[in-house]
């Protein structure tokens, strides 16, 4: 009987076969990293060249998102110099001075393409006119006291009732906190709110208001504002729309499940 003979197999053949088979075959990761790191700074010098670059200055400000401040004004304050580079200037320090303005809540920045950099803020929105003697302010919601500016209307509630100090800058009395429940509230009862001319906080009543329509007294006390405001806007959609506004001189909104009237 013959002998079965095996080929033997050319071990580089062999190597160029497994090496075929195997798509991960000669993968080396650490050839990789070089790669990577020449590819991240060539992408970081050209935004820095971009951004950076040293013929690039700012050629512009321009504001956006103000109504009560005018940008003039906030360009003022801010204080970017124009053909400056751009990081030759502070932009947090610039943001702290435009916060510093009455109106202005929060702003933001960003250098634009070209050198024009971008302002945009948020102001702030006021809630009342408060009134006291020849003074005339309004807050917003956190009691910050804001200039009435000339030109730039609001339609908001007269306030009277609350002291306003001249050194004051934010108002924070028990009765401004009612005040300012109460007209947040409001807000929220469209209708209702629609209707009211001027708010004033007493002493013996809380919240008392005037209608828009023939100076009708509205009682609401010191609390449960939401529920004297629903029954208010109830009311007057069911009666006073029909009856006439001229047929009421007061209504207390201020008795749970109760409204108390009084007739001309």
């Amino acid at each position: 009987m013959g002998r079965r003979i095996q080929p033997k197999e050319d071990p580089k053949a062999a190597s160029q076969k497994s090496s075929k088979g195997n798509p991960l075959s000669g993968f080396n990761p650490g050839k990789l990293l070089p790669v990577a790191i020449i590819m991240l700074l060539l992408g970081t010098a050209a935004l820095a060249g971009w951004y950076f670059k040293s013929d690039t200055v700012i050629q512009s400000v321009n504001v956006t998102g103000n109504y009560f401040t005018e940008a003039s004004e906030i360009i003022a304050i801010a204080g970017i110099p124009l053909q400056s580079p751009p990081d030759s200037v502070s932009f947090l320090a610039v943001l702290q001075r435009i916060e510093t303005l009455p109106y202005i809540k929060t702003a933001g920045m960003r250098l634009a393409s070209r050198g024009a950099v971008q302002i945009s803020v948020q102001e702030r929105t006021p809630i009342g006119m408060f009134i006291q003697g020849n003074r005339r302010v309004f807050t917003d919601e956190q009691g910050v006291i804001l200039p009435v500016r000339p030109g730039k209307a609001v339609d908001v509630p007269l306030v009277y009732g609350i002291g306003i100090s001249a050194r004051q800058d934010t108002l924070r009395s028990a009765a401004f906190q009612q005040v300012r429940d109460f007209l947040i509230e409001a807000q929220r009862v469209p209708l209702a709110f629609a209707t009211l001319s001027e708010i004033a906080w007493t002493a013996d009543e809380g919240i008392v208001a005037l209608s828009h329509e023939n100076g009708i007294r509205l009682v609401f006390g010191r609390d449960r504002y939401a529920e004297s405001l629903r029954n208010w806007d109830l009311f007057y959609r069911q009666v006073v729309a029909v009856r006439g506004p001229q047929q009421f001189t007061s209504v207390d909104l201020r008795y749970n499940g109760q409204i108390v009237t009084r007739e001309s």
